[in-house]
């Protein structure tokens, strides 16, 4: 099939949906194969995601790591105009704040098929309940991951029924996005800002229209999940969601690499590309740590932590390998810098 983007933006993430128009680079999974039996098996389900469910309900049954943050729930905030908040995003009210008053403004209607908030529908498992949740909130804040997820109605079809212990349920067929046809598009978008603004323009809107001209896409409340389509019939729109392109007026030369950037962020979110991103671009220690510095007030967890540059950007090498490869006297490999 032709390249394409989804009409619907999370039938990215649904496994009834996958290997579709948009999918141009992913690691497929399977489930009920044989292929996990027992601890001992080698699982084709998506293994990496075992641990990123929900902590003690709806899919899965552990174990809650890998929360989306109150920043980027913060980041989903619009103007009167559709757009992102791309310089103000964090100040003002929180977004789903159940301990003062939470913001009322209008949100990107990607937010809640990003993450799971109260008291948003959660697909088919009902009404995400917050804190229950949520294994340490002080910590671990209010909300769950949920493009990694499955319908309720596609437990045991989609979801695995070997191992032990909670296993099964956390092995799903869920494929995992490596590059989708959005991200192409932004990468096009990133190519051609300096030199054909509207071009780059017109690219961020693709992927911001897939979602604004579909609101027959968004959650709604009160309403029937169809885990086929990842769809809702009937009910009243979950939130008060406003979305809609830039125009020549609001995507300038002073501001369109920004607009990229936080669009980069805000449709790939969850997906694991936001800190190589920020490498690339050069502005993983300020971000990071600018980000620290915002996100310690809700999740002190966070509030010693610091992004070193020229240290962070990579891991260590593993001593024990440096040792091996130099151990007759020639340098092959030296330690990453920093370490």
């Amino acid at each position: 099939v032709k390249y394409a983007l989804n009409n619907n933006y999370y039938s990215n993430f649904n496994p009834a949906q996958k290997n579709s128009a948009e999918s141009v680079f992913a690691a497929q999974t399977s489930v009920q194969d044989g292929s996990s039996v027992d601890w001992g098996g080698d699982p084709n389900g998506n293994y990496g995601d075992i641990l990123n469910f929900p902590y003690t309900g709806g899919p899965g049954a552990c174990c809650g790591f890998y929360n989306p943050s109150q920043d980027l729930a913060n980041a989903y905030k619009t103007d009167a105009n559709g757009l992102p908040l791309l310089d103000t995003w964090y100040t003002g009210l929180n977004v789903s704040d159940p301990a003062g008053s939470p913001y009322l403004g209008t949100v990107d209607p990607r937010i809640d098929w990003v993450m799971g908030r109260e008291p948003i529908p959660y697909l088919d498992w009902g009404n995400h309940p917050g804190a229950d949740w949520i294994r340490n909130p002080v910590n671990d804040g209010l909300f769950s991951p949920k493009k990694n997820v499955y319908a309720a109605s596609q437990k045991g079809q989609y979801t695995d029924v070997g191992s032990a212990y909670w296993g099964p349920t956390e092995l799903v067929a869920n494929n995992v996005n490596i590059i989708r046809f959005a991200d192409v598009i932004l990468w096009r978008a990133e190519c051609e800002y300096a030199s054909d603004l509207t071009a780059a323009m017109n690219d961020v809107n693709l992927v911001r229209n897939r979602v604004a001209d579909h609101s027959e896409t968004w959650v709604r409340k009160d309403a029937t999940y169809n885990a086929a389509t990842a769809t809702y019939t009937g009910g009243t729109l979950a939130d008060n969601y406003l979305i809609k392109p830039y125009t020549a007026a609001t995507f300038t030369a002073a501001n369109a690499l920004k607009a990229i950037q936080f669009e980069r962020r805000i449709e790939l979110a969850m997906e694991g590309q936001r800190f190589f991103d920020l490498v690339r671009w050069g502005i993983a220690a300020p971000t990071i740590n600018a980000y620290i510095q915002r996100e310690k007030v809700n999740r002190p967890l966070k509030a010693s932590a610091v992004f070193t540059a020229n240290k962070n950007e990579y891991m260590p090498i593993p001593q024990g390998e440096v040792d091996n490869l130099n151990a007759d006297g020639t340098t092959r490999v030296t330690q990453n810098p920093g370490y």
